[in-house]
């Protein structure tokens, strides 16, 4: 007999069923999202807590509500401009092998930043039409909402669409073709 009570009471329990680790694209999306959603939400409103404390460095007196109204409309537009980008990363990661993407995305998204005036104002000619056909355009363009300026028209909203049409689709396409599923 053992003298310690508790190994007296240890029972085996039953083994447990095998889990499935396969998820499906539903469950996988969920639990990115669930992830990295947060992580992006509180990433915008920081975002956003930094341009209205910019604005009130630069003595403008607003309302809270003015504020938030400010801080929501520029997280919107920043956060539906990057959506392009998302898709241009996942169709690199489905082409590229792991050594190449990190140069390939570095190199686009320069290029983008470049022509889309982030390092510089563009302010017209043949460079301007070009930018704006280009998504980073369009977030140099957000980010100036919360200087004052003014939100896109429908040029903008056209090209961002397009924009992330075209790379979701290419996006899609690659992802079938690597999967192995048609």
């Amino acid at each position: 007999m053992c003298p310690y009570p508790a190994a007296r009471r240890v029972r085996v329990q039953s083994e447990a069923p095998p889990r499935s680790y396969v998820l499906t694209a539903s469950e996988r999306l969920r639990r990115h999202v669930r992830a990295n959603g947060t992580r992006a939400v509180l990433g915008g409103v920081s975002f956003s807590a930094i341009i209205a404390g910019f604005l009130d460095a630069t003595q403008r007196q607003w309302s809270l509500l003015a504020y938030v109204a400010l801080a929501a409309g520029v997280t919107l537009l920043i956060l539906v401009g990057l959506i392009p980008f998302g898709a241009l990363a996942i169709l690199f990661g489905h082409l590229l092998s792991p050594e190449s993407i990190g140069p390939a995305m570095g190199g686009s998204i320069a290029l983008l930043a470049f022509l889309g005036g982030t390092w510089f104002p563009i302010t017209g000619g043949v460079m301007q039409q070009i930018a704006q056909l280009l998504p980073s355009y369009w977030l140099v363009q957000a980010s100036h909402v919360a200087l004052g300026g003014s939100g896109w028209g429908a040029r903008g909203w056209i090209t961002i669409a397009a924009w992330t049409v075209v790379l979701t689709a290419l996006a899609g396409r690659a992802y079938r073709r690597d999967t192995g599923r048609a």
